[in-house]
């Protein structure tokens, strides 16, 4: 229920998508400015009712593109979801951060910078044109405004071989946090990232990486996707910066209890393999 996005069946049919396919969701105009954070609507913004909250956090209009040769809709649309993150919420970093869009130029920015994989599932009750993203993958593309436009197209990786898609070690690097959310907290969830015992992660990281792999339980990930883990009460947003054993850049990872989940501190204090 955390994973999917919600389609019209006319928009399903048209790209080929069974219920629970994965689908890569991406987004197709800029994203509004303003200040607003996951459960507080910005000002003046209509609430969404509590029955709703938890199954789908905006609703968008959906255009639907089918490969790779339609970027969505504008110019926006090679955003990264940093730099949408950044615009959405009130954030540590600033849309000026060099953090945001720090890749050299397109052959170096990963697709999941710009797309995310969730499980589509129909919904007869939408618009013809119509999609509802769960909250966890509503973040991930930036937070959108309602009306936003989004493209959507099955997912197919381009290297087909048979690999596990769960056991493997996902990477993340704390990119940065709510600033209305968590307080002291934040210091803590800070220090605890950079906590190496003797013999590598403190007992602490340990229970940090813990928290993180059941809190993306389901998840299907790409390199350069961002995800919030609400950590020791804080509101986190992670970069998902690598994965071990090496895979091609658009090959999910489906986060289970075979997945392994290394966290790691903004700065790059703690190094893989310190």
């Amino acid at each position: 229920a955390n994973t999917h996005v919600l389609l019209a069946p006319k928009i399903m049919r048209a790209i080929g998508c069974g219920t629970g396919d994965w689908v890569r969701v991406r987004a197709a105009s800029a994203a509004t400015a303003g200040a607003a954070t996951l459960d507080t609507p910005a000002a003046g913004a209509p609430r969404r009712s509590g029955r709703l909250k938890d199954k789908a956090a905006a609703n968008s209009a959906a255009s639907y593109v089918r490969g790779d040769d339609d970027d969505g809709g504008d110019d926006g649309a090679r955003r990264t979801w940093k730099s949408r993150a950044a615009s959405a919420l009130t954030l540590d970093v600033s849309l000026e951060d060099s953090s945001i869009d720090d890749y050299d130029d397109d052959d170096s920015l990963p697709i999941g910078a710009i797309e995310v994989l969730a499980r589509a599932w129909p919904s007869p009750t939408l618009a013809d044109d119509g999609a509802s993203l769960a909250r966890k993958v509503w973040l991930s593309v930036g937070c959108p405004a309602g009306g936003a436009s989004l493209g959507v197209a099955r997912y197919v990786p381009s290297d087909d071989g048979e690999l596990d898609t769960d056991a493997r070690d996902v990477h993340l690097k704390l990119w940065a946090m709510e600033t209305s959310v968590g307080g002291e907290a934040t210091v803590w969830l800070e220090r605890g990232l950079r906590a190496d015992g003797a013999r590598g992660p403190s007992r602490q990281r340990g229970m940090l990486e813990a928290l993180a792999r059941r809190a993306l339980d389901g998840r299907g990930l790409l390199v350069g996707n961002i995800v919030r883990l609400p950590l020791l009460g804080t509101s986190a947003l992670f970069e998902v910066y690598s994965v071990e054993p090496g895979i091609p850049s658009d090959r999910i990872t489906e986060v289970s209890a075979r997945t392994k989940i290394s966290l790691h501190a903004r700065d790059g204090a703690d190094a893989i393999g310190a």
